[in-house]
Parts: structure tokens; sequence; C-alpha cells
């Protein structure tokens, strides 16, 4: 069997903007995409003389079966590549399930460019990118190897970025997670966008990140199932109370990160926020390398 390692990053939607509903019941959005340092890590098998199938190991074992992303992008890419083979996926959970940071798009990714390579790259890259697009709207980014990216459409018409931004956050992880389809469909009509912001489209034409990030929201943490459950808009205003202005809700969340321009009081903002039972809190960065 024919083996590869290798790490599955998290990301942050930097910027989340939607703008109506689409005909096939998704919405259009333009969101802006940032890799982290934060990974989850597979080990991916691939064996041709092997009983065909796919067998999933899981650190967390309730991620394990036929519903984890992962176990459905192996599957997706024997199908179209038409190979029958053995694949062994071990998987070592590190990104939290359902708070809006990309685990599982990021694992099937990792599953399909592993595969791909194993099985000596019987799929272009557009032919790769529209699998993943099939499995879910995050994972065309994760297919990619910049760590900044718009994406527009569902989010999975991705355009990378060449940005000179290394940027470190405050993550905040609630224990409550959200449903994506949940928050998208409490989503009020009336909070729905023209148009993305013509300030923040010249901001990040300019590479301006200070003016970026000023323009910049998530229109998710309007959705009535975010306010119901109350925990996101506590966490922002805590934070945001610490003087850090810059910060919102990462997806359909219930993930927040801040952004932190000096971080000499990092340690005292994680213990008040524990010990407050807000979340678990720790420091996160773009991750620059592939």
């Amino acid at each position: 069997m024919r083996t590869k390692c290798l790490d599955a990053p998290a990301k942050l939607n930097l910027a989340l903007f939607v703008l109506g509903k689409r005909g096939d019941g998704y919405h259009e959005l333009l969101t802006l995409f940032e890799r982290l340092d934060l990974c989850d890590s597979l080990k991916v098998g691939l064996d041709p003389l092997g009983p065909a199938g796919v067998a999933l190991q899981c650190s967390a074992p309730e991620l394990e079966g036929p519903g984890n992303l992962a176990y459905r992008a192996a599957g997706a890419f024997l199908s179209a590549a038409g190979i029958e083979a053995q694949v062994e996926i071990e998987l070592e959970k590190r990104i939290p399930v359902a708070r809006g940071l990309g685990g599982g798009s990021s694992d099937a990714a990792a599953v399909l460019k592993a595969l791909n390579e194993l099985a000596g790259f019987p799929l272009k890259a557009e032919a790769l990118w529209n699998l993943g697009a099939g499995l879910g709207a995050d994972v065309p980014f994760f297919l990619r190897e910049s760590p900044w990216a718009l994406g527009r459409g569902r989010g999975d018409e991705i355009e990378a970025l060449e940005l000179p931004w290394e940027l470190k956050h405050l993550l905040v992880v609630p224990a409550i997670g959200h449903s994506t389809p949940e928050v998208y469909g409490a989503l009020d009509a009336g909070v729905h966008r023209d148009r993305v912001p013509p300030e923040f489209v010249e901001a990040l034409c300019r590479k301006d990140l200070e003016q970026t990030l000023r323009t910049a929201a998530n229109d998710l943490e309007k959705s009535a199932v975010i306010s119901e459950k109350g925990v996101v808009p506590e966490i922002l205003k805590w934070v945001r109370s610490r003087g850090l202005s810059q910060a919102r809700m990462s997806g359909s969340g219930s993930a927040v990160f801040a952004v932190l321009e000096k971080n000499e009081k990092v340690g005292a903002m994680v213990e008040d926020l524990e010990s407050r039972g807000l979340g678990q809190a720790f420091v996160v960065q773009t991750q620059l390398g592939s």
C-alpha cells in the first residue's frame, strides 16, 4: 500500500458578505478566506490490489463512518477516477467541528490531493476542483495552495490572492456548535446586500490591511439562530470590550476570532474568557507555507 501523510489546515472567513439567495437554494457570497496554522493530520493509503472500499480511523470515533467528508471524498475520487482500490485513512482531529473553521472540508481536500498523487494524477486540476465543489463549498479553497483567496458564488469560485499579510488572531471556540443550514435558513431576507461595499473592494485591491479589516463584516452574525443561542454575541461583546475592535465570527460559526496587534495581554484574556465559560481560547496565525 502506498501512503502519504499531510496536514489539513483550518480557515477563517476574514469577511463574509451575503448577497441574496440563488435559484439553486444556496446563497450568493463573497468571502475572504485565510488559511490557518491550526491543522488536522491525515495518513492516506491507496492499495490497488486490496479489496475495493474505504476505511476511516479517526481520533474522534464519533466522526468515523460514511458521513465523514474525508470518507466521502475518497469514495468520490475512486468513482471519478474509475479506480477499484482499497483506501485507508487515519485522521487526527485538532480543528473543532461545526465551528466555521472548515475542518471537514479541509480533510476532504487533503484526501483528494493525496489520492490523486498516489494514483499517478488521473484527475487534472479542474476535474479535482469540480469534484471538491460537489463535496462542499469550502473544499475548492483548500485545494489551492494560497493562504489568501476570494470566494464567490457559493464560496466555491476561488481566486487566489497575493497578499503580504501574516496575521495573528485570538480564536475563541464555544462549547456549542452551529449547523450551517440552520444559520443560513434563519438569515432574514432584509440583511441581504445589493452589493459588496465598494470601500472593502478598493481596500483589498490596494492591499490596505487596516482599511480591509475596518470595512469587513460577516453578515451571518445577523442570523436569528445565532441571536437565539446567544453565545456568539456575548463573545463578540466581551472581545471588543477589551479593545480588539476587529473581531467577528468565522463562517457560519460558532468560532469567533479577533485580530491581534499586540499580544502581551493574550494570556490574561484567555484565562478570563475560559473562566467565564465563554469557550476555549488560543492564538492562531496565517499559514503561509503550503
